[in-house]
């Protein structure tokens, strides 16, 4: 049966890939905390159930097994919602962007910080820039919540908001805000002046030369750098794909929505995925992955995988070393602040994990949050978290061939279980999905066994518009098929008939095929009259790879290319 248009057209890859960022969308939204009146079971269940499915389709989709594809081949479906999703995801993507490039370049930064995130790395880097030292300087977080009244503080339990977990309404915490800044006793517990530092050194040295340069909003390095990682994303796309990757990339519309100008997490994901991208390379990736680390401690979080993935591939001795390195690195901004104040310095690092915090999030605390099952000391969701890093560990080091790229997934599963799994840890998600998408792509495109994998979409489009528009099952097989009418290679041809013939008894077999721009694994099934139109072009794929194989290499295509098919009975 002939394929659809849609079906031809769009990569069953990038398709999950746009579909979990859709269904992360839904769960992103859900999971602002809105007060306990709002957390209803309903909401806080769509959220975790949307969530987990997103992030499950997003670690399905870059895997390097095989099975994906195959699954992804038998459920058409799949690309026609996929191609949908990821049109109203970009849609939705380019006019967010638009908003907030808008408020950015004609606004305030008083105006456009709207989470202590971005508000106070920039106070500590105007501290730095000023000669002090932000570790030492509670004092200035004050000043920091009167010049930005949007950014609002991380509460505490207490005697202020309560010692529940329920987290406070956003107009409740803005009201205790203007309060402490005005006279910081009234509310002296509703929150933590040493939060102004609770991030590495990183953290703030980053923006101090942006300040330095006169340019007064942080978040512009935040729009370059995400820019950048963009195109850097497409580029790394298949030749002849890159607008299935632009339009993948943009179709993540939680990378703006909840991370780009709420949070810093484009800085961390820039360096996790350049340093996982050259882990080859040992110094190379021990730099980049120790300014991630040193940069905020969500990135600690990567580092076990990274370690893991150099163990497997080079040994024991080269992860001690690249872990030396690492450390090294990290020690470096934070070098000069360890020496002045090592006490303020260390207590500092592990606020996000000390402090008595609400609970929020997409994860498993949002069955507590919608008060499904009740609330769990935080310590219990310390324990799920380590729990889940072991699993993930193990996992990657029993199926490391079938995870693949998909590793830069599996590293944030502990977040999904910790007390705060806020929606921004998860917000790039998509975009780490991408990169793996895009490296099994590339690496099919180039398998040796696979000549079909070395066109493009473009090439297979205008080929078969003029010569297989009669052909029920579209497959550009039948090419690669023809190049063995050759004279000399006619006992070749001899020879692949009779190993035909060989397996022509078996029940099925795997055929990999690129197929209307598209690679899959086709199974045949010999006594299938179904499968028939489509089987006879595979065998001829596999045929003619064989035949591809036998020539020197000079006279292979080279990638990307496509050469009309040679029929002259024999070259003179």
């Amino acid at each position: 049966m002939a394929k659809s248009h849609t079906e031809r057209l769009s990569p069953a890859r990038y398709a999950l890939a746009a579909l979990g960022s859709g269904l992360l969308m839904v769960g992103i939204p859900l999971s602002v905390p809105l007060g306990p009146a709002m957390s209803a079971a309903g909401r806080e269940l769509l959220c975790l159930v949307a969530s987990a499915l997103g992030i499950g389709l997003l670690f399905a989709a870059g895997m390097a097994s095989e099975a994906v594809d195959a699954w992804c081949a038998w459920r058409p479906w799949i690309r026609r919602v996929g191609l949908a999703a990821a049109l109203a995801l970009a849609l939705g993507t380019l006019v967010t962007f638009s908003g907030g490039g808008f408020m950015l370049l004609h606004d305030t930064a008083a105006d456009v910080y709207v989470t202590d995130i971005v508000s106070l790395p920039a106070t500590d880097a105007e501290l730095a820039l000023a000669g002090r030292n932000p570790y030492a300087s509670d004092t200035a977080f004050r000043g920091a919540l009167a010049r930005f009244p949007d950014a609002l503080a991380t509460p505490l339990r207490g005697r202020h908001f309560g010692a529940g977990y329920d987290h406070p309404a956003p107009a409740s915490i803005a009201a205790a805000q203007r309060r402490y800044a005005a006279h910081p006793s009234a509310v002296a517990d509703a929150f933590d002046p040493r939060t102004l530092h609770s991030y590495p050194a990183l953290s703030f040295l980053l923006y101090a030369p942006v300040l330095w340069a006169g340019i007064g909003n942080i978040l512009l390095l935040h729009v370059l750098v995400y820019w950048a990682l963009f195109a850097w994303l497409v580029w790394r796309a298949p030749v002849g794909w890159r607008a299935w990757g632009a339009l993948a990339a943009l179709a993540a519309m939680p990378t703006v929505a909840a991370s780009l100008i709420e949070s810093n997490e484009v800085i961390c994901i820039a360096l996790l995925v350049t340093a996982w991208h050259a882990r080859d390379r040992r110094w190379l990736f021990a730099v980049l992955l120790g300014l991630a680390c040193a940069y905020k401690q969500y990135c600690w979080f990567f580092v076990p995988i990274f370690l893991l993935e150099v163990l497997l591939a080079q040994g024991w001795r080269e992860a001690a070393r690249r872990g030396a390195l690492v450390a090294g690195v990290f020690l470096l901004p934070n070098l000069p602040y360890i020496i002045i104040g090592p006490g303020a310095w260390f207590q500092s690092l592990w606020l996000p994990m000390s402090e008595p915090l609400f609970a929020t999030g997409v994860g498993v605390i949002a069955l507590s949050v919608g008060h499904i099952v009740p609330y769990a000391p935080p310590v219990v969701y310390a324990v799920l978290e380590v729990a889940a890093l072991g699993a993930s560990l193990l996992a990657y080091a029993r199926f490391r061939a079938q995870i693949g790229e998909a590793a830069l997934v599996l590293a944030l599963v502990p977040l999904f279980f910790a007390f705060r799994s806020l929606a921004d840890y998860f917000a790039f998600t998509p975009w780490l999905a991408l990169y793996a998408v895009n490296q099994v792509y590339r690496q099919r495109a180039t398998a040796p066994l696979s000549p079909l994998g070395q066109l493009t979409v473009v090439d297979v489009r205008s080929w078969l518009g003029t010569r297989l528009a009669a052909l029920h099952a579209p497959s550009v097989a039948v090419e690669m098929a023809s190049r063995t009418e050759s004279a000399s290679g006619a006992d070749m041809t001899g020879s692949i008939g009779r190993r035909r013939a060989a397996r022509s008894g078996r029940a099925r077999h795997h055929v990999r095929a690129f197929t209307s721009g598209d690679l899959f694994t086709a199974r045949e099934r010999s006594g299938d009259a179904g499968d028939q139109p489509m089987a006879a072009p595979l065998r001829r794929a596999e045929n003619a790879s064989l035949v591809n194989r036998s020539r020197p290499s000079e006279e292979r295509r080279p990638r990307g290319t496509f050469r009309e098919p040679r029929t002259s009975a024999s070259p003179t």
